[in-house]
């Protein structure tokens, strides 16, 4: 028969069937598009399965634990310094989800075609069928994705803020940058994630430019979006870094409140300590400084991340920012130092 009973055996042989398909595609995708990256000049900065995550650096993966996690996920883009155009970000998408996906659904098909007549006939050939079934499923989903993340017809979030990234590096003022707020690009369609990508970067702007009005709207965004997808995440991906690094740094710097700031720190805090960036380092010393209060280890931190040579995975106006921050903080500890011991 076609459809599946409604005996215990079905449910032994078919629910098992279906998670490991759609499992199996997923572990596929994520290889491939490992895979295919360097033929895009594209570089892997880190991928995870099993609890364990392998970050890239000085050219070698280095096994970091995290949250055990059955799913495979990976995180691919340009080289530091580069930037992706449009046509090779939709080209690398589509590669990556349809190829597998199409394979996928083309086997099914001639599967069916084949074995409609006995499609759960017996354990192992009812377990074969459900795991294809789950895989066709999953492949249907990721295809609907792909179209709906690349969005080759009309205006494209994700696109606008890869644009916006590459501002970052052809100017040399961020007097010169713009970056709109959700509202006037409401017309650029673009999924939750895809929105949560843009108001970060539209936070690294406002605080760029020490609009602390625009750093609050986005903040309070930020903060109900994080309340309204308490799992979005949870391995820790590069997007939701970015989202806790956001608020830790405007609960830390901008609008000082020392239960928020601790509560989101808290959430990365094994991410954060470990980050010994020019922004991790400016991070952790203002975060040292006004909600541990300890002026020296925060001065510490200033000095190391002041003394961090260039680095090509920031912008020219991004670093000066990094700089000029840590700057700030070192005169302002030191000048209080100075002030204490005359008076003592």
């Amino acid at each position: 028969m076609f459809l599946p009973g409604t005996s215990i055996t079905d449910l032994v042989t078919i629910i098992p069937g279906v998670i490991l398909g759609g499992w199996l595609l997923m572990l596929f995708i994520g290889l491939f598009q490992m895979a295919i990256a360097p033929a895009f000049d594209l570089e892997i900065f880190y991928f995870q399965i099993f609890g364990k995550k392998y970050v890239k650096k000085d050219g070698k993966f280095i096994p970091q634990k995290t949250r055990f996690s059955l799913f495979m996920t990976s995180y691919v883009g340009p080289h530091p310094g580069q930037s992706i155009s449009r046509k090779t970000d939709i080209l690398f998408s589509i590669l990556v989800f349809f190829v597998p996906s199409l394979l996928v659904l083309g086997i099914t098909v001639v599967y069916i075609i084949f074995m409609r007549e006995r499609f759960f006939d017996g354990l192992l050939i009812s377990f074969l069928s459900s795991f294809l079934m789950g895989a066709a499923l999953l492949a249907i989903f990721s295809i609907f994705i792909c179209l709906k993340s690349v969005c080759l017809f009309g205006k494209n979030l994700h696109q606008f803020r890869n644009q916006k990234v590459r501002e970052f590096y052809s100017k040399d003022d961020i007097k010169d940058i713009y970056i709109p707020s959700l509202e006037e690009v409401k017309d650029y369609k673009g999924d939750k994630l895809s929105q949560l990508s843009y108001q970060t970067l539209r936070f690294l702007w406002a605080e760029m430019r020490r609009d602390i009005s625009v750093m609050g709207e986005v903040a309070e965004w930020l903060r109900i979006y994080d309340n309204m997808n308490p799992n979005l995440g949870s391995d820790l991906s590069p997007i939701r870094l970015s989202l806790i690094r956001s608020l830790v740094l405007y609960y830390s710097i901008w609008n000082i409140d020392p239960d928020r700031a601790r509560k989101y720190y808290a959430s990365a805090a094994f991410d954060l300590d470990s980050d010994d960036d020019i922004n991790g380092l400016r991070l952790r010393a203002y975060y040292t400084l006004n909600i541990l209060n300890d002026r020296i280890k925060a001065l510490d931190l200033a000095k190391k991340g002041y003394s961090k040579p260039s680095d090509p995975r920031f912008s020219k106006i991004e670093e000066d920012h990094e700089r000029k921050l840590l700057q700030e903080l070192i005169t302002f500890i030191e000048g209080a130092d100075n002030e204490q011991q005359s008076h003592s």
